[in-house]
């Protein structure tokens, strides 16, 4: 009997010492998680470390800024297109305007003291009209552009020269100032490639170099 009692007492002992091991095993597995989640870094951190390591690499820098490169042109291209439109359809309206009102854009022309008012106003009716269409096909948009500009710039030292030259804000207020940039920029950098010209060019380039070789 006082065998079977020590084996009960020294069976209890360590089932006591059991439950402490397996308690703090389990409380262990609750804060393992609760660690995990404090050491690992927050969302801002991991995209700053993503940038860091996208940033670091040369190669993929280089490839954005090639294909960066080599699709340039085609977004030249689009804005050049955006130009033409708006700024040669403008034109075309406004000569239109001046060539359906011809008397009324005579006793204008007359009242800013030009020379022949009468012809004056179909020539510039005229030139904005098929000068405006030129413009939105891309034909000859750079020769075409700087008579354009010339009747802009006429515009500006007749009908406009009392207010437009007091500052540079009056200057820019004025209604030509549009026009005259639009037509300035595109004879600066041309038609772009969704154009007549982008599409004669070759032709015409072709054209001269034989014309040459002949000569």
């Amino acid at each position: 009997k006082t065998a079977a009692k020590v084996k009960m007492v020294v069976r209890a002992k360590r089932k006591r010492a059991k439950i402490p091991a397996k308690e703090k095993m389990a409380a262990k597995a609750k804060i393992k998680p609760l660690l995990r989640f404090s050491n690992s870094p927050s969302a801002p951190q991991r995209a700053i470390d993503a940038g860091h390591a996208f940033f670091s690499h040369p190669m993929k820098l280089g490839s954005i800024h090639r294909t960066f490169l080599s699709q340039l042109p085609h977004l030249q291209s689009v804005i050049l297109l955006f130009f033409r439109i708006t700024c040669g359809w403008s034109f075309f309206l406004t000569g239109k305007g001046k060539l359906a009102n011809l008397e009324r854009t005579t006793k204008f022309f007359a009242s800013l003291s030009l020379p022949a008012p009468h012809a004056h106003a179909v020539l510039v009716g005229s030139l904005e009209m098929i000068g405006g269409l030129m413009l939105v096909s891309g034909l000859f948009s750079r020769a075409i552009s700087l008579p354009l500009a010339g009747t802009m710039v006429v515009a500006y030292l007749t009908a406009h020269r009392d207010e437009a030259f007091l500052s540079i804000s009056d200057f820019t207020d004025q209604a030509p100032y549009s026009f005259l940039m639009a037509t300035l920029f595109l004879f600066a950098f041309g038609a772009g490639r969704f154009s007549v010209d982008h599409f004669l060019q070759p032709r015409i380039a072709k054209f001269f170099s034989t014309s040459n070789i002949k000569s």
